[in-house]
């Protein structure tokens, strides 16, 4: 038996002794469906996305190493992203179903 979840850091966030612990979506597949490598022939796809920015446990890091190290203030403009950090900080990132389920059609 195994206990799956993730690690976050949360600087600010939790009290000394405090922990979280976040589920995460587990799956199961047939021996037979697995990927292992063995049935992988030329002409095969592999799709890699490249990450968009931020992603949900990046946020209180980000958070303490701009804010509170960098004293970096929310206002301040970001040029290479034409925005504030503020905004940047505040960004959705985006779902990632629609490339991946678009990529198991043939």
């Amino acid at each position: 038996m195994a206990l799956l979840g993730e690690t976050a850091e949360m600087p600010g966030h939790l009290s000394e002794g405090d922990f979280d612990l976040a589920g995460t979506i587990v799956g199961w597949a047939e021996e037979d469906e697995l990927v292992l490598g063995k049935d992988i022939v030329p002409g095969d796809v592999i799709l890699g996305l490249a990450a968009v920015g931020l992603h949900t446990n990046g946020y209180s890091l980000a958070r303490r190493v701009l804010l509170d190290h960098a004293r970096m203030r929310l206002e301040t403009p970001l040029p290479e992203l034409g925005q504030t950090l503020g905004e940047a900080l505040l960004a959705v990132h985006p779902s990632y179903l629609p490339a991946i389920a678009e990529s198991g059609r043939r």
